[in-house]
């Protein structure tokens, strides 16, 4: 697998009728949908334009000032065609304390968006940020993981969005979950997801 530097996403993450229907972004026409499409700075807008954590009451983790008093932040959102969206999130302290927050939202049901706490153990943040470093993730802003070939078509629906923000700044990690993800990269998402609790719905 391969990075770029480019703006915009070449995911085809999506399944061929729903890319066939949603080619062209259109920018959100009211308050609350501008409000909620700053969770990602407007930059990286062509790789999260259908993220449907947009949704979800997370800060912003992009600004100045976005750690509140953390020293780290990292978050991974799980969306695509398929009906639950997850975000998980990890927060650090000065003084060492671990908390997060798991989201997750079945839209296919129309219910609300269920959150629990997460207390992650030390040892178990500390492998995960080792294996993120291994991943030689965030070294590129914005990253997209993509596909060597570039006339390899693959549909398939899950975007894997792994965010960081700590005193190096701002970082954001994009890629297809079965498609572009290179196997260090899933092997991360399963530390997530494994760490949240939930049964994420998503073969990686």
């Amino acid at each position: 697998m391969s990075r770029n530097r480019q703006n915009t996403s070449i995911l085809t993450a999506i399944a061929a009728t729903f890319l066939l229907s949603t080619c062209t972004h259109t920018a959100p026409k009211d308050t609350a949908k501008k409000e909620r499409s700053g969770l990602f700075p407007e930059d990286v807008k062509g790789m999260v334009w259908y993220n449907k954590a947009l949704k979800f009451r997370e800060p912003r983790l992009y600004r100045d000032g976005d750690l509140d008093d953390f020293t780290s932040r990292y978050r991974l959102s799980i969306s695509g065609i398929t009906c639950t969206t997850y975000v998980i999130r990890i927060d650090e302290t000065s003084s060492g304390r671990l908390t997060g927050m798991v989201r997750h939202h079945d839209r296919c049901k129309k219910g609300s968006v269920e959150s629990h706490r997460l207390h992650p153990s030390r040892a178990k943040f500390d492998e995960i940020k080792g294996m993120i470093e291994k991943a030689g993730m965030f070294t590129h802003y914005p990253e997209t993981w993509e596909l060597d070939d570039k006339d390899t078509i693959c549909i398939d629906g899950h975007q894997l969005l792994f965010e960081r923000r700590d005193a190096r700044g701002y970082g954001i990690s994009e890629s297809n979950a079965q498609c572009t993800s290179p196997p260090k990269v899933r092997e991360i998402a399963k530390k997530f997801i494994a760490m949240s609790g939930e049964e994420v719905g998503v073969i990686l």
